[in-house]
C-alpha cells in the first residue's frame, strides 16, 4: 500500500466517522416533533412582566437556559383554561421524573381581572404555586406579548371593552359567540402551548386537543 493510498484510506475513515457524528447530534426535523414545528430559528420575543409573587420577570433574562413550556390564560376562565393548566400539571409531572429542566409560563390574556393575588390563588388552587410562572400585568404592556404571539382576545361585558371588537363566526347569525360574551363577559381566547428552546428560539406549538405526553416528548426533544 503506498502512503497516498494510506493516507486515503485514513481520510475516509475519519470522514464517515465525522458524518456519524453529525447524524446523531442533528437537530430535530419537522416530523420528529408531536406538535407543529415553527419553522426558521424564530426568536421568542422578550417582555417583562409580573409574577403570581409580585416580582418582575423577564422571559430571557430569567428563564435562560431552560426549555419554556408558555400559554395564554386567566383565572376565571370556565372552559378552555382548565384543560389547558390541567395539561400543563400533567407536563410538569413527567418532565419531574425524566425531563430536562424547564419552566412553564403563563401569560395572562384579562388585565384587568388577573392580579397578583388572584393569580397566587389560581396557582394554588391548581397546586402549582411553585411550579408555574403565572404573569400578570397593564393592558398596554400585555398587548405587546399577544401580538407578537398571535393571540387576540376579546372582552366584554360592562367595563371590559366595545363590542366592535366581537369576533365574526360564520352562522353565528345575530346570536351565537356574539351574544354569549354580552351576557357572560367572558374573554374568548386561543390558548396554544409554545414550546421555546435553550437558546430563546419557538421550536413547536400546540393547539388544542392535546396530550400532556405529546407536550412533554417535544420538550425533551429540544432539551435533551
Amino acid at each position: 500500500m503506498t502512503p497516498i493510498t494510506a493516507k486515503l484510506r485514513l481520510f475516509l475513515v475519519f470522514t464517515m466517522l465525522g458524518l456519524s457524528f453529525l447524524a446523531c447530534s442533528s437537530t430535530p426535523t419537522r416530523e420528529d416533533f408531536k406538535g407543529t414545528a415553527v419553522s426558521g430559528d424564530q426568536q421568542a420575543q422578550d417582555f417583562t412582566l409580573t409574577d403570581q409573587f409580585g416580582a418582575s420577570k423577564s422571559l430571557k433574562r430569567d428563564f435562560a437556559g431552560k426549555v419554556v413550556v408558555m400559554t395564554f390564560l386567566y383565572t376565571e376562565c370556565p372552559d378552555v383554561c382548565p384543560i389547558v393548566a390541567n395539561h400543563l400539571r400533567d407536563v410538569v409531572m413527567l418532565m419531574e421524573e425524566d425531563g430536562p429542566d424547564a419552566a412553564v409560563v403563563i401569560v395572562s390574556v384579562d388585565p384587568e381581572g388577573d392580579t397578583v393575588d388572584s393569580a397566587l390563588a389560581y396557582s394554588e388552587r391548581w397546586q402549582m404555586t411553585d411550579r408555574w410562572t403565572y404573569l400578570i400585568g397593564e393592558e398596554v404592556m400585555l398587548k405587546e406579548v399577544w401580538k407578537a404571539y398571535y393571540i387576540d382576545p376579546y372582552l366584554h361585558g360592562p367595563g371590559r371593552a366595545d363590542t366592535e371588537t366581537t369576533p365574526q363566526v360564520r352562522g353565528s347569525g345575530s346570536g351565537g359567540v356574539s351574544a354569549l360574551v354580552e351576557q357572560t363577559g367572558r374573554v374568548i381566547h386561543s390558548a396554544p402551548i409554545y414550546i421555546i428552546d435553550a437558546e430563546g428560539v419557538m421550536r413547536s406549538v400546540f393547539t388544542l386537543p392535546v396530550e400532556s405526553e405529546d407536550v412533554a416528548h417535544d420538550i425533551r426533544l429540544v432539551g435533551n
